[in-house]
């Protein structure tokens, strides 16, 4: 068995939010697997390692009680107990459950997520991703980060649970927010520019009580509705926890790869003309933008009993900081062209930046789904795309998410015929 490599790495950390590859580099190179000082936490960087921690349900568990911000919860008494964090009391998130609730949760969350329903999807996609760039065509510039990058996601989301446009302020605050796992490696300034969200937990509430008084053809009142069926009586508790990570996953994971892929494509030209010319060719560019800027960094785990991974030794109990970025960036899977892009890169879905195993994010359809209409629709209606002089994009401040806080973009209304488009 090796040593377990003690030194204090500087991850996960705020301090790398713009750059983050010198230092995953550093890491994968030290080996796959270390212990951060003399904590109980350890990284683990290579492919082959976090691969086997998402699918080892067995030995690790999702459930490490912080992935939901603390103004969700408490829920009501009843709730069942295997749903219940044992550390906090809370409801646990549908990530974060063991099997059997696990499956059950997730089969009632996919519902929304099923092939026929994604289809059902595609018109409204369409029609929010045209109706934003109407918004801004005009102009001949945009700001894309919060005007349509966002704003994709967000607005069908809205659509599919039956919220207004005008709940769209608090329900993209509360899908951007930084989770509480997150949060513990943010400095107290940081913490202190964190959005005020004591003010979501009651509008949530309200929300969902209004549907259980008055149900409506809408998706929130479903998912009560499949709830109470489950369960065999309401429980608020549990539905917020299920709402929760559907509009958490759905805004910041689509945000961030539509506004990733955009700046990836005005750095790399050969990409920027290759997607221009063939829109066909969007599809495995996405996954391996999904690879080269995965928008969630790590995810945590549980050692459920003693386990040897990567050569240390890991004690029952142990926190484990799964580096899915590091993952996609390692060499040792992806060759010495492992952090170049590579828009048609024939293995790209291999990428881990959905996770694997019982826990692969089952809304990444919907995602890839949104992201393949946005961007055959912008290159369809804008031509010359470039970032505009003197706005330089900056990253969020997380310690946790890969996106960017800003993109100011300028362009030319396309007419037909500008382009070659195929697929």
């Amino acid at each position: 068995m090796a040593h377990t490599d003690t030194r204090q790495f500087d991850y996960p950390s705020t301090a790398h939010a713009a750059c983050p590859w010198p230092v995953l580099a550093e890491i994968r190179a030290a080996g796959s697997v270390h212990r951060l000082g003399d904590s109980n936490r350890y990284l683990v960087s290579h492919y082959d390692d976090v691969e086997f921690v998402l699918k080892s349900e067995d030995l690790f568990t999702g459930n490490s009680e912080e992935r939901l911000a603390p103004f969700d919860w408490p829920g009501p008494e009843g709730v069942p107990p295997e749903t219940l964090g044992k550390r906090t009391g809370h409801v646990l998130s549908v990530i974060e459950l063991d099997p059997p609730a696990h499956k059950i949760r997730r089969d009632r969350m996919f519902r929304f997520l099923k092939p026929s329903r994604l289809q059902s999807y595609r018109p409204w996609i369409e029609e929010i991703v045209d109706g934003l760039i109407d918004g801004f065509i005009d102009r001949g510039e945009v700001e894309f980060m919060h005007e349509f990058a966002y704003r994709v996601p967000t607005h069908l989301i809205l659509r599919i649970l039956g919220f207004e446009l005008e709940d769209f302020d608090w329900i993209h605050a509360w899908g951007v927010a930084e989770w509480r796992g997150g949060r513990t490696f943010m400095t107290e300034d940081e913490l202190r520019r964190q959005s005020d969200l004591a003010e979501i937990g009651p509008l949530i509430t309200a929300e969902i009580l209004k549907r259980v008084e008055e149900p409506r053809d809408d998706g929130l009142t479903e998912m009560i509705q499949a709830q109470i069926e489950d369960d065999g009586a309401f429980n608020i508790g549990i539905v917020r926890a299920d709402l929760g990570q559907f509009v958490r996953a759905g805004i910041t994971t689509t945000g961030h790869l539509l506004s990733s892929a955009m700046f990836v494509l005005l750095q790399h030209e050969e990409a920027l003309e290759l997607i221009s010319r063939d829109h066909a060719k969007i599809r495995n560019f996405l996954e391996e933008v999904l690879r080269m800027e995965s928008p969630l960094q790590w995810i945590p785990r549980i050692a459920r009993q003693d386990v040897e991974l990567g050569g240390v030794h890991i004690p029952e109990g142990s926190y484990l900081i799964v580096m899915l970025q590091s993952a996609n960036r390692d060499e040792g899977r992806w060759g010495e062209g492992a952090c170049v892009l590579d828009a048609e890169r024939r293995d790209a879905i291999d990428h881990l930046a959905f996770g694997k195993g019982p826990h692969f994010c089952i809304g990444a359809p919907l995602g890839r789904l949104e992201s393949e209409i946005a961007l055959v629709k912008l290159f369809n209606r804008l031509k010359n795309i470039r970032l505009a002089p003197g706005d330089e994009p900056s990253y969020k401040e997380s310690p946790t998410f890969r996106g960017l806080t800003n993109l100011r973009l300028q362009f030319e209304r396309a007419e037909t015929g500008d382009a070659v488009r195929k697929g």
